[in-house]
């Protein structure tokens, strides 16, 4: 079990993005905020711009790992950039975090026999790891139960447990602070197709500080979340796109719609984005040439 499969199901804003490009057109941006994506020997490479300048870049191996981000400022100057270099089997084992051109930190990812990541270490140099450390155990069904951020100085900073139900799946996380033995709590509960239901966070003193609850459509799509600080509503097309998102806040309060459009090869055409009374914030056109 790698890091990346541990999900954190509490956001209170989500993305609402669902769009695929044919492989075999090529992409031209019409407006000022634009998505490019190549795909180049397998590697795919997402350009994202905004106001007509390049903002965000990122890169995914052939397993749909990212191994490269970028953030860009005014001018095409590039702020930070993430990279991670992988292993036969696909895995992250290194990687690196620059401030321009500066080299920050960098990250060794230390696995077991079975896969499992079991550490994980911060700020590698030719003197060592001048930060913290990141330590997991897995029980004997290979799932993750203990997961520890660790100072220089060998304290426990942060301590998360996991337990889980006989389906296999994640029933509780508790999150301590250092070596207390009280903590918050969240719980999780799924429908019988193994979706998640529903998840509630209680602090340390058992009040209930968040509740989320999902539905999903016949295809397994998620349609609807509700959380005490925002509600999502997501309608998809018979091909599964997603052509309308609505974000709500505090009691059914329209703050935020995407809606999208594809032509008959099912490539996205338009996009928009919409303000609680229906203007236009941002409006994205796109087409494309065959070869």
């Amino acid at each position: 079990m790698e890091l990346g499969n541990k999900i954190k199901v509490f956001s209170t804003l989500i993305l609402l993005i669902g769009i695929g490009f044919s492989s075999s057109a090529q992409f031209i941006p019409e407006d000022k905020d634009a998505l490019n994506r190549i795909v180049k020997n397998r590697i795919k490479t997402e350009y994202i711009y905004r106001n007509g300048e390049l903002e965000y870049v990122n890169q995914y191996a052939p397993n749909g790992r990212k191994i490269l981000f970028e953030k860009y400022g005014k001018g095409g100057v590039r702020l930070i950039r993430y990279k991670w270099e992988l292993d036969s089997l696909g895995r992250r084992v290194r990687g690196e975090f620059f401030v321009g051109d500066s080299l920050m930190r960098r990250h060794v990812y230390i696995y077991d026999l079975k896969g499992n990541c079991v550490e994980a270490l911060k700020n590698e140099t030719k003197e060592g790891f001048l930060e913290r450390g990141y330590h997991y155990s897995y029980n004997k069904s290979n799932q993750l139960v203990l997961e520890e951020h660790v100072l220089l100085d060998g304290t426990v900073d942060t301590r998360f447990e996991y337990k889980y139900n006989t389906s296999g799946k994640m029933s509780e996380e508790f999150i301590f602070k250092g070596m207390d033995t009280q903590g918050k709590r969240i719980t999780f509960s799924y429908y019988d197709t193994g979706l998640l239901k529903e998840s509630i966070l209680y602090e340390k003193d058992g009040s209930l500080t968040l509740k989320y609850v999902a539905e999903y459509d016949v295809k397994k799509n998620l349609v609807k979340g509700l959380s005490y600080q925002f509600d999502q509503m997501k309608i998809r097309d018979e091909k599964g796109n997603l052509i309308k998102g609505t974000e709500y806040q505090g009691e059914h309060i329209i703050y935020n719609t995407y809606l999208a459009v594809y032509d008959d090869k099912n490539n996205l055409t338009e996009t928009k984005d919409l303000d609680a009374n229906g203007n236009v914030k941002t409006l994205r056109t796109y087409r494309y040439v065959y070869f």
